[in-house]
């Protein structure tokens, strides 16, 4: 229960500032309004081989910008705490650390999703109504939502990784960007994972990268059978407990190496 009061303290506190979370809300629509408008432009133009039909590439970019925006992450968040000493004092909290860093950014994600994304894609579904794919798949929906839960936990476990170098690095900004562009680039974000060379989409395949975005979204448009979404929803899994493990591990040698002066 004392997540849950982290989650909701998150949560309330994006209620504050209602001009920013207004801004946001514009800044989704238009990133999504720009980024279809230039692939219809490049379909209608013949700039772009017809690897998968517009309707795909429209549908994939309305959620896949989606998602990015409301799995909003601060990377800095631990190393802020290590510049104004504040991290001590969160040590010594009963509480485990990292499961306290997820409560947060999930409150702030459930905020976002519910007054962010949805009206966002309720707009932009509209204004795409002839080209976006509806699923109308009962079963693909609910593997489609599971699997979008485990691609948020993969990216925050990745996003724990950066968070817990703060222990030996003193500036993770660095990181953190090399970090968004490998998603940005191999997870969809920028550019359709169909228009990727063949041998960079089989590696990708193989990474934790394809399980944040490219996965949900392949269930989602039905190009995967039953069979083939249980091992993605496996695969997704098996990188969250290796992430996991990597950050469980990253977080108890930082705290033995941790020293902090003054009094």
């Amino acid at each position: 229960m004392k997540y849950m009061f982290f989650l909701k303290r998150a949560f309330k506190n994006n209620t504050m500032y209602r001009f920013d979370y207004f801004l946001s809300w514009l800044n989704v629509c238009i990133q999504i309004f720009i980024s279809c408008e230039i692939w219809k432009a490049l379909y209608m133009t013949n700039h772009v081989s017809g690897k998968v039909s517009l309707s795909v590439v429209l549908t994939s970019f309305i959620i896949n910008l989606g998602l990015s925006n409301i799995y909003s992450i601060d990377d800095l968040a631990v190393q802020r705490k290590f510049g104004d000493g504040t991290i001590i004092c969160e040590l010594l909290k009963p509480i485990n650390y990292r499961l306290y860093l997820l409560a947060d950014t999930v409150g702030n994600i459930l905020f976002k999703l519910l007054f962010n994304m949805i009206p966002c894609a309720i707009i932009m579904i509209l204004v795409y109504r002839k080209s976006f794919i509806l699923c109308k798949n009962p079963y693909s929906i609910f593997v489609f939502v599971i699997s979008i839960l485990l691609g948020f936990l993969v990216l925050w476990e990745i996003s724990s990784i950066v968070q817990m170098l703060c222990f030996w690095i003193v500036n993770v900004w660095s990181i953190s960007t090399i970090k968004n562009v490998f998603i940005n680039v191999l997870a969809g974000t920028m550019l359709p994972v169909w228009y990727l060379p063949n041998t960079i989409q089989n590696i990708v395949k193989y990474t934790p990268f394809s399980a944040i975005y490219i996965t949900p979204i392949k269930i989602y448009l039905n190009q995967m059978g039953n069979k083939q979404q249980t091992i993605a929803l496996l695969l997704q899994l098996v990188w969250i407990l290796i992430l996991a493990l990597i950050g469980n591990f990253l977080w108890h040698m930082g705290k033995k190496k941790l020293v902090v002066q003054g009094g």
